[in-house]
C-alpha cells in the first residue's frame, strides 16, 4: 500500500508549485503552473481515476505534507507477482517538442518502491521512473528525467519529464513496484 497526494501534471520542464483540482476543472497558480489533471486530492473518484489490482482506495485517510488530513491510501490486492496501478486519463493533448512534469506526493505504507510513468496515447512513455520510498532516491529512470525530494515526515514529492511528440492525449500513472526496474 501507498499514500498518494497532490497529483499533478503540467506544461513545464521541471516541478512547478503545486495547484489542486477538486472537480473537472483544470485549475492555473498565477501565471506559472497549470494542474492539467482533475481531482488530483481525490484518488476515490472512480470515474477519474481507474485503478488495475488495488483492493481501493482509503479517501482522506492520513496527514498529507500539508498537515491537513487529505493524503489518500491506495490498497494493492492479494494477487502475487502482478502490474498494481492508479491511472487517469486527462483530457489534456500532447504538444511536439513541448516538455510536460508529471509529479506526486508519496508516503511508504507498506509498499517502499513506486513507478511513476507519464504516456502518450498511441505512443510509448515520454517520462517513466522508480523510486525508492524507504530511502529517498531515485531508481532507474527508464524515460525523460526524474527527482525525488523529501518534503518531511517520511512524504517525497517525486516527478518525470519528457518532451511530449504530439502523438495524443495523455496517461498519468503512480504503479506500486516490488523494487527498482
Amino acid at each position: 500500500d501507498v499514500y498518494i497526494f497532490g497529483t499533478q501534471l503540467e506544461n513545464a520542464s521541471s516541478v512547478g508549485e503545486y495547484v489542486a483540482t477538486t472537480d473537472q476543472t483544470r485549475k492555473s497558480q498565477g501565471n506559472v503552473t497549470t494542474n492539467l489533471l482533475t481531482y488530483s486530492e481525490m484518488l476515490d473518484q472512480s470515474s477519474e481515476w481507474i485503478t488495475l489490482r488495488m483492493s481501493g482506495v482509503d479517501a482522506n485517510d492520513v496527514a498529507s505534507p500539508f498537515g491537513d488530513v487529505t493524503a489518500d491510501k491506495v490498497k494493492s490486492d492479494s494477487t502475487a507477482n502482478a502490474t498494481r496501478y492508479i491511472r487517469q486519463f486527462p483530457d489534456a493533448e500532447s504538444v511536439s517538442g513541448q516538455d510536460y512534469t508529471a509529479s506526486v506526493y508519496v508516503k511508504a505504507a507498506g509498499v517502499n518502491w513506486i513507478y511513476l510513468a507519464l504516456w502518450e496515447l498511441g505512443n510509448f512513455y515520454i517520462g517513466a521512473a522508480y523510486f525508492d520510498l524507504q530511502n529517498g532516491v531515485s531508481g532507474t529512470t527508464t524515460h525523460g528525467t526524474s527527482t525525488i525530494e523529501s518534503v518531511g515526515n517520511d512524504w517525497y514529492r517525486v516527478s518525470v519529464t519528457g518532451a511530449g511528440t504530439g502523438t495524443g492525449k495523455f496517461i498519468n500513472e503512480i504503479w506500486m513496484a516490488e523494487g527498482d526496474n
